[in-house]
């Protein structure tokens, strides 16, 4: 019977698809903004989109130690309960700054509940599709 092979996933090229499929969401979110005239409400809640998605994408994948080799199976079991963890901590993530009384740096997402809840589920699904490239690249090499 053969060893299964240990796989280390690189830990800059999955934060960095990340952040390439989360940060075009905040800037269409700012964009779309800028284009209806409430700059402000929608720059706030890009810039909390931002904070949440990205916040959840760092904290998961560092929780599922990627750079560490580890048997096939055990990488793929580890990447997923990540991608759960990153599922968990966007949601609460996103719920806090929902739920934020409206004066403070983030009162523009009160102006902009909406907005901003379709830009956390979009950039949530963006920032993973993205990893989820990356992670195949890595598999289909081994």
């Amino acid at each position: 019977m053969t060893p299964e092979p240990r796989i280390a996933l690189p830990l800059s090229p999955l934060l960095v698809a990340s952040a390439a499929g989360i940060l075009p969401v905040c800037g269409l979110l700012a964009l779309l903004g800028v284009m209806l005239g409430r700059a402000g409400p929608f720059l706030s809640a890009s810039l909390g989109t931002a904070l949440v998605a990205l916040g959840a994408a760092l904290l998961a994948t560092f929780a599922s130690v990627p750079w560490i080799a580890k048997p096939a199976s055990t990488a793929m079991l580890a990447w997923t309960a990540g991608s759960m963890l990153r599922l968990l901590l966007t949601a609460a993530g996103a719920f806090l700054l929902y739920s934020a009384p409206p004066s403070g740096w983030l009162h523009g997402v009160g102006e902009a509940r909406a907005p901003f809840l379709l830009a956390v589920a979009t950039a949530y699904l963006a920032g993973l599709l993205a990893e989820v490239g990356v992670v195949a690249r890595i598999l289909r090499q081994t």
